[in-house]
């Protein structure tokens, strides 16, 4: 069986002083166990990039770009990383990657025109 990873169990998994990080290391690790497949989206990585490299005083975790671009290159390895339009995911990890963007801006939607 599949089953889809929420993006809390990701940054949970990589925050080690979280109460919680023990259950979701504990969650992927049992799926993975059991021979299931534990699916993450590429919504998932956008989140963990916003959630990982926002400052710890905005309920962040407060990680560099390079050490966030490592958590989800494990996540990619580990979990079946399901399909999107494929030149999203490779534009959005390239910009963010160029650019070092952290936070909220690395997920901010441009607006629209008037």
């Amino acid at each position: 069986m599949s089953y889809a990873l929420d993006t809390n169990v990701l940054a949970r998994s990589i925050e080690e002083a979280h109460p919680m990080h023990g259950m979701a290391r504990h969650a992927t690790d049992s799926l993975l166990a059991h021979g299931e497949t534990a699916c993450i989206f590429p919504q998932n990585l956008y989140e963990s990039w916003l959630i990982a490299t926002r400052p710890v005083e905005q309920n962040g975790l407060g990680l560099t770009p390079s050490e966030t671009e490592t958590h989800l290159q494990e996540f990619a390895r580990i979990f079946s990383l399901m399909k999107d339009v494929a030149t999203i995911y490779a534009e959005w990890k390239s910009l963010v990657s160029q650019y070092s963007v952290i936070g909220k801006n690395a997920h901010a939607h441009a607006s629209s025109p008037p």
